[in-house]
């Protein structure tokens, strides 16, 4: 199959940049605001009956805040009795996230996804950054257009793994550099409900030069909740946004008109080669 079956779009405002999140400086749409508009596509078409398993996704090209983004979902097939959607995000005329999105009906989830990280925190003998919180009602389903479920929902869920990750890599940090997420595929074990306490813990697995890659394990009440993956790549953060103000369209021009084919070359560039 290849129809969109469902879809999302939204206009982004400072409160969607990472900086907004606590990345200060990063003045871009943090990687959890992108997830939140994959996911809202693949469960569009459901009005509530599903809520996501599984995600692995790609955060591939920068969108700064003002920036209109839109989220498409294509059914590729069934696994454990729920639909697993293809989805992209577009904006500022390109791609900025692709992956999948698996969803499921049911309440207790112990199923896994055909792409996803091991369970363990891998070798463990490099950087762990942990991060910890109280989950309230402002990280629940309702308050986020999700639906009625009272749990932890992906954006939020998102967020901590990546500041684990984040934690991980800032002692390392040299002047001026800041760290960015860029993939990120994780398994739901578990509903959390508001007034736990939740642990989330990145372990590095592997690095190779500016690219980090993190197993991911989330503890609640006793019992793992989440386990996956996150990679992370370090930045020259003024050269990274200067890059990102280069790739913003130019004025309309009677004289001279821009070349879109350079313009796409460009951003694909800075992103991929920070």
């Amino acid at each position: 199959m290849t129809r969109v079956l469902g879809r999302f779009s939204a206009p982004t405002t400072a409160q969607h940049t990472a900086h907004a999140m606590g990345n200060a400086g990063v003045h871009v749409v943090a990687t959890p605001w992108m997830v939140w508009f994959c996911v809202r596509a693949a469960m569009q078409p459901f009005a509530g009956r599903f809520r996501p398993r599984c995600i692995a996704l790609d955060h591939v090209a920068a969108a700064p805040a003002g920036a209109d983004i839109r989220a498409e979902a294509v059914p590729i097939g069934i696994e454990d009795a729920g639909p697993v959607f293809r989805t992209r995000a577009v904006g500022a005329g390109r791609e900025l996230m692709t992956g999948t999105v698996t969803l499921d009906a049911a309440s207790d989830r112990t199923g896994r996804c055909a792409r996803t990280a091991p369970a363990g925190p891998g070798p463990g003998r490099g950087p762990r950054g942990r991060y910890r919180t109280m989950v309230d009602a402002a990280h629940l389903g309702a308050a986020n257009g999700f639906s009625a479920a009272p749990e932890l929902t992906d954006p939020w869920l998102s967020l901590f793994c990546e500041e684990a990750g984040d934690r991980a890599l800032r002692p390392g940090f040299g002047r001026g550099e800041a760290s960015v997420g860029v993939r990120l595929e994780l398994d739901h074990l578990a509903p959390v409900p508001a007034g736990r306490l939740v642990t989330i813990e990145a372990a590095l697995e592997r690095r190779e030069g500016r690219r980090a890659r993190f197993a991911v394990n989330g503890i609640s009440g006793g019992r793992p909740f989440v386990r996956g993956s996150h990679e992370r790549v370090v930045v020259d953060l003024e050269r990274f946004l200067a890059g990102l103000a280069k790739r913003r369209d130019p004025p309309a021009s009677p004289q001279r008109k821009a070349d879109p084919a350079q313009r796409s070359a460009s951003a694909r560039a800075v992103v991929r080669s920070p």
